[in-house]
């Protein structure tokens, strides 16, 4: 399970499907078709051992050069023909296994057919592996563990947890990969194995990246990088480049995402390892696409899918299909976008990638919400969330949780919503899932928030901030610690200086008089004292500037913290508005209904509708302004010192998009349709002479 492919990047290949599990009588048909064997008699593939005293044979043991040359075919295979493959190692078991349980075999001769039947194992595992039958490959993973350890081979049950761990990475329990891996790491290193235990560092590097401990990942990639920098394995450096880069890229230093890639992508490519170029094409492709250069993201993504095609990587081509469809959502492509999932869904499908088709259709629910069809997207992501379920793979179904509770509550579904969102909050904490937690508490907080409790709302939301805090801490942690570090070592050479200085001051002593190294001596004595005390100053200095720094930041987070609840609160009150005004609507709509009797009463009923409805828009207007100001009372002067020109309808329309509301709400409020505010955004854009990929939201957000 060493392959480069499978543990330099983790997000690499999985090769086609596996299309079935031959028995052990096919093993005739195995040699002839898939070339396992020779054509040679039963004599060529057994030997026999004699007892040199008494001169009697023994029973026929299998040939381990035939064993051994099996199991190397069996790995040859497993690219090409998995049916194959898998043919090849059952085999091994079939003739390993009834020696391994002769109680009349010696135990060295046994040891050699359990090292054998136990790499066998492993590599049948990583079949199904491979094309994601976490449970299959578990099962061989597990039986290797078990025939390592009656066998005492140590170095094969390290590789054999290792294994084991990374089906558990796979599925998103990281505490217990995390304990296997470490174990793993322990056993080869005690046995010397330098480039495994590299292997292990590299994976912890993985799981702590996936969990967003980014410092704890680049110190973990640090130790993997050191062993193959001892080595002068440039592969293997290029491979710790890129997955430095992915850190870089999480934690949003784009630029230093960039320069691991470009040191990775040079070379990989002097290397003319072809699958890996395409690896880091798409990790650039995604810098571009962070940065909001879609073309360019667009052009990364085409040239490692060209890549990946050439080399007949079907796995890649799934997440790169996914990544076209992400860019072209983005800049509202969909028909583009729409074509690129479904060559993600149908490759996946036929690979049998069922987990990898899970994360397919979620995106495709995704695209399906960004065009305001919630119940289409809703269905996908409940598609996905069974095949997550299916493998237990609990950081995908997290994720998909949360995305169900953001449709849910799109569309009003408030109870659904919090079940969902629920679900999310507690996978997320069982597998130490930072990000996706931290998603779950900001919808919960939104939930609570529309349903007016705001009390509660607001204890959802102070721990979404702080888990934000502790995630952004986390990321600048190895920053703070080099700048303090430099600091230390500029400390340390005054110090060095100052201690050169006084031993060259007491050589000159020596050769002056009694009176004169006496004043030279009590100089040197108050010259240390006064730099004693203002070091001591400017230390005590540096802690008071450190302390008042930092009770300035606590209040500046407390003030943006309010301010980022007030304008939900003030989001909420304006959904309530139109949901009042709706209301009011439906009465004055009623009452025309029932009119129809009486002249006069009719001309009462249609004399209150009037004036219902022409108080509607006024009254909902004005209160919303009311509050609105409260919050950002420079928001229109600021808007009329840039552009006088704008009309009260276009500067109403500001406030709201201020606010993030959608156009339907706009509609509701404002009681103009959505076609005319769709308009208005246009002409809003026109006269703020915006380019075509900037948004409008965020730039009335800036004011």
């Amino acid at each position: 399970m060493k392959s480069k492919n499978l543990h330099k990047i983790k997000k690499s290949i999985k090769p086609t499907i596996l299309k079935g599990f031959f028995g052990f009588f096919l093993f005739a048909v195995c040699i002839i078709s898939t070339g396992c064997g020779k054509n040679e008699s039963s004599e060529s593939i057994h030997f026999k051992l004699e007892n040199t005293k008494g001169g009697r044979t023994c029973n026929e043991l299998p040939d381990t050069l035939f064993l051994n040359q099996l199991l190397k075919t069996g790995v040859e295979k497993r690219k090409t023909n998995k049916d194959s493959a898998l043919n090849c190692f059952n085999e091994i078991g079939k003739l390993c296994l009834p020696v391994i349980s002769n109680a009349g075999i010696h135990q060295k001769q046994k040891l050699v057919y359990s090292s054998i039947y136990i790499n066998a194992l492993n590599k049948a595992g990583l079949v199904y592996y491979f094309v994601c039958n976490y449970d299959s490959a578990m099962h061989y993973f597990q039986s290797a563990s078990n025939w390592s350890e009656k066998a005492g081979t140590r170095l094969l049950l390290a590789e054999s947890l290792f294994n084991i761990a990374e089906v558990h990475l796979e599925l998103g329990n990281f505490e217990k990969a995390n304990e296997l891996y470490s174990e793993s790491e322990t056993i080869y290193r005690e046995n010397g194995d330098v480039l495994s235990v590299f292997y292990c560092f590299n994976s912890l590097g993985i799981l702590y990246k996936l969990q967003g401990d980014y410092f704890k990942a680049l110190e973990f990639y640090g130790k993997a990088f050191s062993i193959v920098d001892s080595l002068n394995d440039e592969s293997g450096k290029a491979y710790i480049y890129n997955n430095i880069g992915n850190i870089y890229k999480s934690r949003g230093e784009f630029s230093k995402a960039m320069e691991n890639f470009d040191k990775a992508y040079q070379i990989f490519t002097q290397l003319n390892e072809l699958l890996p170029m395409s690896d880091c094409l798409n990790n650039m492709g995604d810098i571009s696409k962070e940065t909001g250069n879609y073309h360019r993201a667009i052009s990364y993504y085409k040239n490692s899918l060209t890549i990946a095609d050439e080399a007949g990587d079907k796995y890649r081509k799934v997440g790169l299909y996914e990544n076209l469809g992400e860019v072209y959502t983005i800049i509202s492509d969909f028909g583009q976008a729409g074509n690129y999932f479904e060559m993600a869904i149908s490759q996946a499908e036929k690979i049998g990638d069922r987990l990898r088709l899970a994360g397919c259709l979620k995106n495709y629910g995704r695209l399906y919400e960004k065009q305001g069809a919630f119940e289409d997207a809703n269905k996908y992501y409940l598609k996905a969330l069974t095949l997550a379920s299916e493998f237990k793979n609990r950081k995908e179904m997290a994720d998909i949780n949360i995305a169900l509770a953001t449709n849910a509550f799109a569309r009003g579904m408030i109870s659904e919503a919090g079940t969902f969102a629920r679900d999310g909050y507690r996978i997320s904490e069982e597998i130490g899932a930072k990000n996706e937690k931290k998603q779950a508490l900001k919808i919960l907080s939104d939930i609570y928030l529309f349903k007016g409790d705001s009390s509660k709302a607001f204890v959802y939301f102070k721990a979404y901030s702080e888990i934000n805090d502790t995630l952004a801490s986390i990321s600048q942690l190895e920053t703070i610690e080099t700048i303090e570090t430099r600091h230390q070592l500029k400390e340390t050479e005054s110090e060095n200086l100052l201690l050169k200085a006084e031993s060259e001051t007491r050589l000159q002593k020596l050769k002056l008089n009694k009176t004169v190294a006496f004043a030279l001596a009590f100089g040197l004595v108050l010259l240390s004292a006064i730099v004693f005390l203002l070091y001591k100053r400017i230390q005590v200095s540096r802690i008071l500037f450190q302390q008042n720094e930092e009770i300035n930041r606590q209040k500046v987070q407390e003030l943006n913290l309010e301010i980022d609840f007030k304008n939900r609160e003030l989001t909420a009150k304006a959904l309530h508005l139109a949901q009042k005004d709706e209301m009011i609507g439906n009465i004055s709509e009623r009452l025309h209904g029932i009119s129809g009797g009486n002249g006069n009463a009719n001309r009462e009923i249609n004399s209150i509708i009037w004036e219902m409805k022409s108080d509607i828009q006024k009254n909902s207007w004005n209160e919303f302004e009311h509050h609105f100001l409260k919050v950002h009372p420079d928001f229109y002067h600021k808007l009329q010192e840039r552009f006088p020109a704008l009309s009260a309808n276009e500067k109403k329309i500001c406030a709201f998009l201020k606010l993030n509301l959608k156009t339907k709400e706009i509609s509701s409020i404002t009681g103009q349709s959505v076609k005319s505010i769709e308009v208005a955004r246009t002409r809003l854009r026109q006269k703020f002479n915006l380019h075509p990929d900037e948004n409008l939201n965020a730039f009335i957000g800036s004011f």
